[in-house]
C-alpha cells in the first residue's frame, strides 16, 4: 500500500499485475469519477441458490428444535433478523426492509432484489436532481401531498421497484422520514455486505489512478487485512485537496493516511518538538 502511495505521489502510475487469484474475478468498472472493484453481483448470483437451500434447512431445524424443546419460541422468527445489529441513522427502516424481504424459502432472492432496487433508486437520484428532491422530500411537501406525488411519479414507476422497496418509501413518507432515505440505502447496503462477507474500502487520491494501481492496492488490502471468507469492495475516489499520495479507509475502524499533507504535518510536529 505504501509503495502504491509513493507511486501516486511521484506520478509514476505504472500498471501492476494482479497479485491475487481472488482479484481476477473482481470487475473493474467506471462509476462517475470512481473506479470500482465490486464483487456484489457475482456473489449475489452465486449465493442465491445456496442461501435459499440453507434458509430452508434452518427453518426445518428451528421448527424441530422449537417443537422438541419449547425453550425458544422465537427460533423461527429470528431467522429473518439482519446479520448485524446497527443503530445508525436509517437503521430502523433498513432493518424493516430486510425483514420484509426475508419472508419465504426463496427470501434470499428477495433481499438481493431489494438491494439492487435501492441501487437503481440511488443511481436515479444522483442522475435526476428533481427526482431526488421528491423522494427525499426536500421540497417540504405535506405528508399527504408527498405520498400522492410518489404514487403519480412516472420516474419512480419507470424503475419498476419491487413491493418491498415501494412499501419502504410509503412508510418513510407516512412517517415524514423521507429525508433519511440515503442513510437507509447506505445502511441496507452494509447489511447485505455483512451477509455476503464483503468488506468496504475507500482509497482517495488527488488524481485518477489507473487500473493497474487499483489492482495492486486491492490485492495488498485483500492479502493483508481480509480473512479467507471475505471479499473486497473497493471505491476509488478523487479529491484534489489531497496534495499527493493517497488515503485508505478499510471498514469502519481502519484509516491510513499516506498523503503528502500528512507527511508535512508529521514533519511540522517533529520540528516543533525540537
Amino acid at each position: 500500500i505504501k509503495m502504491a502511495a509513493a507511486r501516486a505521489l511521484y506520478g509514476s502510475l505504472a500498471a501492476a499485475r494482479t497479485r491475487s487469484s481472488t482479484m481476477a474475478a473482481l470487475a473493474l468498472q467506471r462509476r462517475g469519477m470512481a473506479i470500482v472493484v465490486d464483487p456484489i453481483v457475482e456473489l449475489a448470483d452465486k449465493a442465491r441458490a445456496d442461501l435459499a437451500a440453507a434458509h430452508k434447512k434452518k427453518v426445518l431445524e428451528a421448527d424441530a428444535a422449537a417443537y422438541e424443546q419449547r425453550k425458544d419460541k422465537n427460533a423461527y422468527v429470528r431467522l429473518n433478523d439482519p446479520p448485524v445489529v446497527t443503530f445508525e441513522k436509517g437503521a430502523k427502516y433498513a432493518n424493516m426492509l430486510y425483514k420484509a424481504a426475508y419472508k419465504s424459502e426463496v427470501s434470499d432472492n428477495n433481499i438481493f432484489s431489494a438491494y439492487f432496487d435501492l441501487q437503481r433508486l440511488e443511481a436515479k437520484m444522483q442522475e435526476d436532481a428533481d427526482f431526488a428532491n421528491l423522494v427525499t422530500n426536500k421540497v417540504m411537501l405535506s405528508r399527504s401531498a408527498v405520498m400522492e406525488a410518489l404514487d403519480t411519479s412516472e420516474t419512480l414507476a419507470s424503475l419498476k421497484l419491487g413491493d418491498e422497496v415501494v412499501t419502504l418509501l410509503a412508510e418513510l413518507a407516512h412517517d415524514s422520514k423521507l429525508g433519511e432515505l440515503p442513510s437507509v440505502i447506505e445502511t441496507y447496503r452494509g447489511l447485505i455486505h455483512e451477509k455476503l462477507g464483503i468488506v468496504d474500502a475507500v482509497v482517495t487520491a488527488p488524481t485518477d489512478l489507473d487500473k493497474g494501481m487499483v489492482s495492486e492496492i486491492a490485492a495488498a488490502v485483500t492479502e493483508t487485512y481480509l480473512e479467507a471468507n471475505q471479499k473486497l469492495r473497493l471505491d476509488v475516489r478523487v479529491d484534489s485537496e489531497i496534495l499527493g499520495g493517497l488515503t485508505l479507509k478499510i471498514g469502519d475502524d481502519r484509516f491510513f493516511n499516506y498523503s503528502s499533507e500528512a507527511r508535512l504535518v508529521s514533519l511540522e510536529r517533529r520540528l516543533r518538538g525540537q
